[in-house]
């Protein structure tokens, strides 16, 4: 039996077609805008201008690092969501239509100095659309001054009466927390440059922190896993969403996220 050579041109058509088969996908979502991404902490216990209130007096925190592993910001369109399709036609539906869309992940890890003011994390591409929250997942770090743990924060405890008390705190906090957009999600145009400022609600962590009855190490309130265990427990259930007046399970209330200024 005698092969029959297949034609040159014949293959190359053929293969051209294939290539341009594969590449062919009709609505597909594009990452036209972009988010800045910046970290704060509210509250007004930040340095010597103010005070946080605790149980038997207040706190003023003068450090406050936190480690990051990674910020999650997602995307709300879609017709199971709550997203344009029910908020009157506000927002702008993604380029693909009402599919569901995945996660903008920022990886980490972001080691933050909150107290100190706005701290930049990451300018990231988003989809257009609307974006309802934003999820942070707390890690432990082996970078100074964490070393080993997730949260450090420092600070003087001021009692009623008597004088100030320094304290350090350390916490190994890991879990994620939930954080909803305020005002009903942000509306992220095509070919737009939104800030997203996610601050952290310190005033809620010292909230049921009752350090008069705290022990002192050399004339210091420590709280960590070896000092003051109770204190340590209860800022954590404050992290978690599980202290006075929470409900359990993923918090909502100590970070806040607030659209900054746009960019077009």
């Amino acid at each position: 039996m005698t092969k029959r050579p297949i034609p040159m041109g014949i293959l190359s058509i053929a293969v051209l077609a294939l290539v341009l088969t594969g590449c062919k996908t009709p609505n597909t979502p594009v990452k036209s805008s972009a988010v800045v991404l910046k970290a704060s902490a509210m509250g007004r216990g930040l340095g010597s201008a103010g005070s946080l209130p605790v149980p038997g007096g207040s706190v003023v925190v003068d450090t406050a690092a936190v480690n990051i592993a990674e910020f999650r910001i997602q995307e709300n369109s879609g017709p199971d969501s709550g997203g344009n399709g029910e908020s009157g036609g506000e927002g702008e539906q993604p380029e693909g239509g009402d599919q569901d869309l995945p996660d903008v992940v920022v990886p980490g890890p972001f080691l933050l100095q909150i107290a100190a003011g706005e701290t930049f994390i990451d300018t990231v591409a988003v989809y257009p659309g609307t974006f309802r929250q934003v999820d942070a997942a707390f890690a432990v770090s082996p970078l100074p001054p964490l070393t080993g743990k997730s949260i450090y924060i420092t600070g003087t405890y001021r009692p009623v009466s008597g004088p100030g008390v320094a304290f350090v705190l350390k916490s190994e906090f890991h879990d994620g927390t939930e954080c909803p957009i305020a005002g009903n999600g942000l509306v992220i145009p095509s070919d737009t440059t939104v800030a997203l400022v996610v601050e952290f609600d310190v005033a809620e962590w010292f909230a049921e922190l009752d350090m008069g009855l705290a022990e002192l190490t050399n004339g210091v309130i420590l709280i960590d896993s070896g000092h003051n265990p109770s204190l340590l427990a209860a800022f954590e259930a404050a992290l978690s969403g599980e202290g006075e007046g929470g409900e359990g399970g993923a918090d909502t209330d100590t970070l806040q996220v607030e659209e900054g200024g746009g960019e077009h």
